[in-house]
């Protein structure tokens, strides 16, 4: 079976002006703290679900 193997040629800079060309890095934000975020949130409810309940006297919830 034949491989497709996909390529992006990048030409080569052909500015001569004294600022530095943008880096892939800076154009796409870093979403590793999106998912820091998301998750901690996710954490953090579960414990205020899991203390509600405790408060409450109520048995925990099963699915």
């Amino acid at each position: 079976m034949p491989t497709l193997v996909l390529r992006e040629n990048i030409p080569p800079v052909a500015r001569a002006s004294g600022k530095p060309a943008r880096q892939a890095s800076e154009v796409k934000p870093d979403r590793s703290l999106e998912g820091v975020l998301i998750f901690s949130g996710i954490g953090v409810a579960l414990m205020v679900a899991a203390i509600v309940f405790r408060w409450l006297e109520l048995p925990p919830p099963y699915f």
